[in-house]
């Protein structure tokens, strides 16, 4: 399957000279339910995002199944940073099918969201 761009996850942070990579399964554990366990990935992700080129998220192959934590590590990054930004800086390993297309109608769910809100704002 090999390195899919798009929203991945992994579980440690670990430097690799501008990609930095994001071990889900290091910092949570088996923990992959709620939106607390989700906030640990988003801040790992957001401590590091001005300095990374490239930020991979390798989800070790859990099955997450938890719209709470896909929402929170990586849906909630909708409204901080641009779309293509996140596509284009995020790099997905190792993640299973069924969690790739929840985290998929998860970003498509948020990217409304926030053009309602601009749109709001404006």
């Amino acid at each position: 399957m090999g390195r899919e761009r798009s929203f991945e996850c992994e579980a440690r942070m670990k430097t690799e000279g501008k990609k930095f990579i994001v071990n889900i399964k290091k910092i949570c554990g088996r923990n992959v339910v709620t939106r607390e366990d989700g906030k640990k990935i988003y801040d790992a992700i957001t401590k590091r995002w001005k300095r990374a080129e490239n930020i991979i998220i390798d989800f070790s192959n859990l099955s997450i199944a938890s719209v709470s934590f896909l929402d929170e590590a990586i849906g909630h990054l909708v409204f901080i940073y641009p779309v293509e930004q996140i596509a284009r800086k995020l790099t997905l390993n190792r993640i299973r099918k069924f969690d790739r297309a929840l985290l998929n109608d998860i970003m498509f769910s948020r990217i409304r969201q926030a053009k309602k809100e601009k749109k709001r704002a404006a």
